[in-house]
């Protein structure tokens, strides 16, 4: 038992001995390893608040979408349904660059979050679908806008988790 110990004892201290030699390289994998480890959390937390941001933008440029959406099919008065349009236009840009700058980072994002902006997509789809195809009045339009939004509270409130 005795030689087994001693054994043991003496294989130890022979590998110290040679890790005292590569001590400086050691330290220096730990070190790179560390920094990139360190740089990669930086970035993911840096995807989450600018994810975070464009999904407060668009909330709003979702429930604006769908409004002048509205308002344009029951606008009868040209002149206003042309400055709707010009309007519908602008925020329709807004929000096509915002599901670009979200879309561009999708793949790099946790799961769930993808999984939800998902369910969002499918939600602002349906919406839009039937706000163009009937004559949408005021409460069921707040109902449609409430339920994109509430799409998209969902994500911020798992953001917020993952920025915890």
């Amino acid at each position: 038992m005795e030689l087994i110990v001693l054994a043991i004892s003496i294989a130890v201290n022979i590998i110290l001995a040679l890790l005292l030699f590569f001590r400086s390289a050691l330290n220096d994998i730990l070190k790179e390893w560390w920094l990139e480890k360190r740089k990669a959390r930086k970035e993911s937390r840096d995807r989450l608040v600018a994810l975070r941001s464009n999904l407060l933008k668009l909330s709003n440029a979702s429930s604006l979408l769908l409004i002048l959406t509205a308002m344009n099919q029951i606008e009868t008065d040209p002149t206003a349904k042309q400055q709707t349009k010009q309007n519908w236009d602008e925020t329709a840009k807004s929000y096509g660059g915002i599901r670009k700058a979200i879309i561009k980072d999708e793949a790099l994002l946790p799961n769930d979050i993808r999984r939800e902006y998902k369910e969002f997509e499918a939600e602002m789809q349906k919406a839009t679908k039937e706000v163009l195809n009937d004559l949408i009045y005021r409460e069921r339009l707040l109902e449609i806008t409430r339920n994109v939004t509430s799409k998209i509270e969902v994500i911020i409130e798992i953001v917020d988790k993952h920025l915890l």
